[in-house]
């Protein structure tokens, strides 16, 4: 499908929002400022297998003329520490290979 699969993680030790959904709601303004054509499929609360609360966002995006990206991004709070799981897939592998991507991101433990 041409798309590049990959997990990236963002570990925010000092997050500057108050809470988890208005930490989610800034990330939310700035995707929807930079990325054109950004289109939101998915956007809830949940909480992780772990107990920790977590905010999850999946949207499609046309980066260049002909190729189609979903990206799903969860927001997991750990005290007070936001990590952020980003994930690129296409239409197909969300489906598939999404599901791992919600099990790595429910298995991480925060380092000290």
């Amino acid at each position: 499908s041409g798309v590049q699969h990959n997990i990236t993680l963002v570990i925010d030790r000092e997050p500057a929002a108050p809470d988890l959904e208005t930490y989610a709601a800034e990330r939310r303004s700035q995707l929807l400022a930079t990325l054109q054509g950004i289109d939101i499929l998915k956007e809830e609360e949940r909480t992780m297998e772990s107990g920790y609360p977590a905010y999850e966002l999946v949207y499609k995006w046309i980066p260049v003329e002909g190729a189609v990206v979903y990206q799903k991004v969860l927001f997991m709070l750990v005290g007070r520490i936001v990590c952020t799981f980003t994930g690129n897939f296409s239409k197909k592998t969300i489906k598939t290979i999404g599901v791992e991507f919600d099990r790595i991101a429910a298995s991480f433990v925060v380092p000290d």
